[in-house]
């Protein structure tokens, strides 16, 4: 197979943790208490909203709702405690944890939680569009120090690579780390607002949360959330394809997983037709990126075109009795809409189009740093979508890895015809048979956005057993996916005159989500385990919250990450 080193910097991965700048290792002796507390508890003057601190919530009328905060005074004038609302469960979510960042004033603060009996499974909540009695939620939940772990995380983040501080000094500049932390205890990122404040934006630090193990899956699922929104954050002149190479590398290689990327000319020789047509006209090669591994102490399956159609090939064997998982994303790092031009409003946030490939290869680091029990395959098809002289046109008829030929309805459709390359080959080529589970992602249509609106992904399955599991996962994780119908009626809408296929149906065709997905099918079998998640991959304005500011997101990560968890680390 033909391959190319990438010559980029991996700055994304580099900076990944840089959330520990907020944390200290131990709480000293003079750590402010940062204590939960229900509505109820409040009422009864137990759990710390005793004596003072009850008279002074009574003052300041501190109600004890969900992620209300009250800082409690203590006779000398400095902070005693302070009080953190449950409100009426006695539980917190992640987003009230993600609030304390910005909310509390300068100082060290430590995590006092309680011992409460653990929440019942959310089973009978299953999540929206799951059916009506869904699988029960899995277990494998975060426990409440690594929740409070994560949600502090998420709530420092921001993206200040380009913020300068008083001096002109880049934020980028100040961390030269390649672990993610800081160049000196105390540094602090800048406020990602446009013309804000370039001071600290938090002040706060928290001792790292007792119970949460400094390599479990709150630290991991901390750094994949800020490495996948660096990435869609940043900015399509220093996040090409080649960069996002340089990423998914520089992942795979601290895992000691292989890594394979083909470039340019090689992806026709390699048999990769549509991912070289779609980018061929852009000043940077495109590529498809190749991730191979196994948990450690097993081998690494080979991989070989056509594998999966063996006669007696077992569906999702692999090596070591270990099932074969294949992931794919999206990977357009900049999308002018070709031939088919986007106007301005429509490019403006095009930097996103490979939020995709960001949610996979955060789900990718996941499934490395927690050594799921698979074989895994990555791919990302990876390409910017530009305007030249060899551009490829509307109604153009373009030949595809599996033999299917598809003509092109719209240039700006052009996501489809770089997955169905991958998705084939995902699903073909397996070490002893089709997949288990094939999955992709992707920022793909408008339709689901029309449709769900700014901040559910669409979700697509093609087994019923399989969407039980995830709805279930999305519902006790409260990351919610919205299943739409792989409506076979609509099938014929896709067809073509000239070819085997039309990528787009129609002009003026509706369901554009669901078209889109029903080419996508095309390309999955044999696997008959297959999701696909259209997923908006950014947080708009209007749905932003502590935790969770306006820009790129890993939507649905930590559904997809506890759905695999239970399917394949046995957590049932």
């Amino acid at each position: 197979m033909a391959t190319q080193a990438v010559s980029e910097e991996p700055h994304c991965w580099s900076v990944r943790d840089r959330w520990k700048e907020y944390l200290v290792d131990e709480a000293p002796a003079d750590a402010i208490a940062v204590v939960p507390v229900s509505a109820a508890e409040l009422e009864q003057g137990v759990n710390a909203a005793e004596g003072v601190a009850k008279s002074w919530a009574s003052v300041a009328k501190f109600k004890a709702k969900a992620g209300e905060l009250l800082v409690v005074p203590s006779a000398s004038g400095s902070i005693d405690r302070v009080l953190l609302g449950t409100g009426d469960s006695g539980t917190l979510d992640l987003w009230a944890y993600a609030g304390l960042p910005t909310k509390l004033p300068a100082g060290t603060f430590k995590l006092q939680l309680p011992q409460r009996p653990a929440p019942a499974a959310a089973a009978d909540a299953p999540a929206a569009g799951a059916p009506a009695a869904p699988a029960a939620a899995p277990a494998g939940a975060l426990s409440e120090p690594e929740k409070a772990l994560l949600g502090w995380a998420l709530g420092c983040y921001a993206f200040d690579r380009y913020k300068s501080d008083k001096n002109g000094e880049g934020a980028a500049s100040r961390r030269t780390s390649q672990d993610g932390s800081a160049p000196s205890p105390g540094a602090s990122p800048g406020s990602s607002t446009p013309g804000a404040d370039k001071g600290p934006r938090i002040q706060a630090k928290l001792a790292w949360p007792a119970g949460a193990d400094r390599s479990g899956q709150g630290a991991s699922l901390a750094g994949a959330y800020y490495w996948a929104r660096d990435m869609i954050n940043t900015p399509a002149e220093d996040l090409g394809p080649q960069h996002l190479a340089a990423e998914a590398a520089a992942m795979a290689a601290a895992y000691g997983a292989s890594c394979t990327i083909i470039q340019g000319d090689d992806l026709l020789r390699e048999g990769y037709p549509a991912i070289h047509t779609v980018g061929r006209a852009a000043a940077r090669p495109p590529a498809l990126i190749d991730i191979r591994w196994a948990p450690q102490g097993t081998p690494v399956a080979a991989y070989a075109p056509g594998a999966a159609r063996g006669a007696g090939a077992a569906e999702g064997s692999g090596v070591g009795g270990l099932p074969y998982v294949a992931l794919v994303g999206k990977g357009v790092c900049f999308d002018s809409g070709g031939l088919d031009i986007k106007g301005a409003s429509g490019m403006r946030l095009m930097k996103k189009d490979m939020g995709g490939a960001a949610l996979i290869l955060a789900l990718a680091h996941m499934a490395m740093a927690s050594q799921l029990r698979v074989q895994l395959r990555v791919l990302v098809p990876t390409v910017e979508n530009a305007i030249s002289g060899n551009a490829y046109r509307p109604l153009d008829v373009l030949r595809t890895r599996a033999g299917i030929t598809v003509e092109n309805g719209n240039t700006d459709a052009e996501g489809r015809l770089i997955l169905c390359d991958a998705l084939h080959e995902a699903a073909t080529s397996g070490p002893s048979g089709p997949p288990d589970l094939l999955l992709d992602a992707a920022t793909l249509t408008g339709a689901a956005r029309a449709a769900l609106g700014p901040d559910l992904p669409a979700t697509f399955a093609s087994c019923d057993a399989t969407w039980a599991q995830l709805a279930a996962a999305a519902a006790a994780e409260g990351d919610n996916l919205w299943r739409l119908p792989l409506y076979a009626p609509y099938r014929k809408m896709i067809d073509s005159k000239v070819a085997d296929t039309s990528s787009t149906g129609g002009e003026g065709a509706q369901g554009g989500a669901i078209l889109a997905a029903l080419y996508l099918e095309k390309f999955t079998k044999p696997a008959s385990r297959w999701v696909h998640i259209d997923t908006p991959a950014w947080t708009a304005g209007a749905v932003s919250c502590s935790g969770r500011p306006e820009g790129g997101e890993a939507n649905a990560l930590r559904a997809v990450w506890r759905f695999l968890q239970a399917r394949y680390n046995g957590a049932a």
